[in-house]
């Protein structure tokens, strides 16, 4: 092949140029067309430096970034070319883990970005973030191509910094949230959360209160997804360093004003890093609030499989603490005051649960039966809320079976149901729900060290 012809050459083209041992002006013209290519060229360079030659891999490596292609480089950049969408994903993760002595291995680690199996995709996500900011000008380049994956290098320009962002995404960002914010309608969900009622509307007084600052306007769906339960995860789900960098207390999530409420998510700084134990710190904290708000609710609904699972729920009233209920499953239950009005009915949680019902008081060959017919937590092709519906299609069932041996069960305490009782039910969220103005995630006093980060869906 002439010199004369390489400027015309396509990606495959240069990459079977440089990959075939013959030296020359080819291979300079090949790689400039191969630099020039940029992203798109990412995917096979990293092939190259697996299959190819030596010197054929190291001006691959060149190309990604690479001083010297080593036997340990061929091996990670192996492992994410891996058959196994499973072995991918703990290929990225260790990636992640490893931190900012991985940056010389963005380029590689951005073609992950366009996997095929989404779970690959979020862990790559999240690997970015972990490995941090020196990945930036890499995932900018991604985000300025027309390649698929531009959308997964914008999740990860978020998850490490909203300030990562190109300003003219975020001027874009900014009109879409305003955008949908106009008309969005509350949508339901089942926390997995801590959060605050307030009876208030003033949404400066609350973020004063809980010393808040920063706000910057978000969707309620953006809001709430950080602490709602899914089965399917975005891509922030994935960091390795999930309660690393104070990830975890750096925002809170201040919503609308619905149905005269302001409900806020998160915990303040003082209640996440103040070790005394919490039940007397939360009593005193919504005791302080409501002076101020007049009527405080806060619960808590943590469901981390089993024996990690905690409720807990607070009430005060002008100065006053009305209610205090904890459970979990290491020890008895804490409570302070009487039973509020919401609690009349409900059964104590226990660890029993449904299938230590149904092993105690139906025939063995009908409990199997419904337990081969419960909903598969595991099954995609069924998304969060088919899920959700078919489990409760199947709870029903198994009440019914239950009653017709005389176990009637009355429902279970939860904080989700003591809030819709007393304050805004979120699994009722909804068109008829009252709205008004629009919710903010603000920076903690964690957070202020750190700045706003996060991808979520808009």
């Amino acid at each position: 092949m002439g010199a004369e012809s390489m400027g015309a050459l396509d990606i495959g083209a240069a990459l079977a140029v440089l990959g075939d041992g013959t030296r020359g002006a080819e291979w300079a013209q090949a790689e400039t067309v191969l630099r020039q290519a940029g992203p798109a060229a990412w995917p096979g360079l990293a092939e190259l430096i697996v299959v190819g030659a030596d010197e054929s891999a190291q001006r691959a490596g060149a190309l990604l970034g690479f001083t010297h292609i080593t036997d340990e480089i061929r091996m990670r950049v192996l492992s994410l070319l891996d058959e196994d969408p499973g072995e991918r994903r703990e290929s990225v993760i260790d990636f992640g883990l490893g931190g900012a002595a991985m940056v010389p291995f963005a380029r590689v680690l951005a073609t992950s970005l366009d996997d095929p199996d989404p779970s690959v995709v979020a862990a790559a996500v999240g690997a970015f973030a972990s490995i941090g900011r020196a990945t930036v000008p890499v995932l900018r380049e991604v985000r300025q191509s027309r390649l698929r994956s531009r959308r997964a290098a914008l999740a990860a320009l978020a998850e490490i910094g909203w300030d990562a962002i190109d300003p003219r995404d975020a001027r874009l960002l900014t009109r879409l949230i305003a955008s949908k914010s106009r008309t969005e309608i509350p949508q339901s969900f089942y926390p997995n959360a801590e959060w605050y009622a307030l009876r208030s509307t003033d949404r400066d007084a609350v973020l004063r209160a809980f010393d808040l600052s920063d706000p910057v306007p978000v969707t309620m769906r953006a809001g709430f997804e950080r602490w709602s339960t899914r089965r399917t995860k975005p891509s922030g789900h994935w960091l390795f360093g999930g309660w690393a960098d104070h990830r975890q207390c750096g925002q809170m999530f201040v919503s609308p004003a619905i149905d005269g409420w302001t409900l806020v998510f998160g915990k303040p700084k003082q209640m996440y890093h103040e070790y005394e134990y919490e039940h007397d710190a939360q009593q005193r904290r919504c005791v302080d609030l409501s002076r101020e708000f007049g009527t405080v609710y806060w619960y808590v609904q943590i469901q981390n499989g089993g024996c990690g699972d905690w409720m807990s729920w607070c009430a005060a009233e002008h100065g006053a603490l009305t209610r205090y209920y904890h459970h979990d499953f290491y020890g008895d239950a804490v409570e302070v005051g009487e039973p509020l009005a919401a609690e009349a009915g409900l059964r104590d949680p226990d660890a029993a649960g449904l299938w230590g019902l149904m092993n105690s008081h139906l025939p063995h060959e009908r409990m199997l039966s419904l337990i081969r017919a419960q909903p598969d937590y595991d099954d995609q092709d069924l998304d969060d809320a088919a899920f959700d519906a078919a489990q409760q299609i199947w709870v029903g069932r198994v009440r019914a079976a239950l009653a017709e041996v005389g176990i009637d069960i009355p429902p279970t305490r939860s904080a989700a149901l003591i809030a819709q009782r007393t304050t805004v039910g979120l699994g009722e969220l909804g068109a008829d729900s009252q709205v008004e103005g629009h919710g903010v995630l603000a920076l903690t006093e964690c957070g202020r060290r750190w700045g706003h980060r996060g991808a979520f869906p808009l």
